[in-house]
């Protein structure tokens, strides 16, 4: 397995939203989680990331428990409205967050950037980037680096039909490379189309449910 949440519970300021929570990842599989705002999808995300921590049961990924103060690697991660340094251009904000791996080149920026139709040597800073590019940005910065596994939150968002149908084929690429990916979305037509199993997260279950 990628990754599994094992008997997971989770509550905030005495709020129960995650309780017995299982759930297993494996190898090439694209896995969707649907529920209403406030049911803890986002929260799962964050445990898989090593974001946050459950108050009881276990995280694991690549086979490692994640402990307190752990963060697993070879992780492509979006969790909502992406973040960068609004003086600086696409470009240099994803250079800088290369430089933490050091797993790869300006030229597999550059190759992502343009697969999302944005431009490498576009000299606007990102405070002037619409919702969209700002989003695509956040995409790039997931996937640039072919990680194991993807988690990614409302990935959509913001997008245009086009760039929607690039994100689906960007992310099937990965999958046919062995990648493994969790998406939380609203699009329940994306959710059915593009994931081998879907879960339903809901009163801090979570229970597979049968794609439409």
């Amino acid at each position: 397995m990628i990754a599994t949440l094992d008997h997971v519970q989770k509550r905030f300021k005495g709020k129960r939203v995650l309780e017995d929570v299982a759930l297993q990842i494996k190898e090439g599989e694209i896995v969707g989680i649907i529920g209403g705002n406030g049911s803890g999808k986002t929260t799962i995300l964050r445990m898989l990331a090593g974001l946050m921590y459950a108050d009881q049961g276990e995280t694991t990924v690549h086979g490692k428990k994640i402990n307190i103060g752990e963060f697993p690697g070879n992780i492509g991660l979006l969790i909502e409205t992406p973040r960068f340094i609004e003086r600086l251009t696409g470009m240099e904000n994803l250079k800088m967050l290369a430089r933490i791996q050091n797993k790869i080149d300006e030229q597999r920026i550059r190759e992502t950037m343009k697969h999302f139709f944005l431009d490498p040597d576009l000299k606007d800073p990102v405070k002037t980037y619409s919702l969209g590019m700002n989003q695509r940005l956040g995409l790039v910065q997931a996937f640039m680096e072919e990680p194991k596994l993807l988690l990614l939150d409302e990935p959509t968002n913001a997008l245009d039909e086009k760039s929607r149908a690039r994100f689906e084929e960007v992310l099937l690429e990965a999958r046919s490379k062995g990648a493994s990916a969790v998406i939380v979305s609203h699009h329940q037509d994306e959710i059915a189309r593009l994931c081998d199993r879907v879960y339903l997260i809901e009163e801090g279950t979570l229970k597979e449910v049968t794609k439409q």
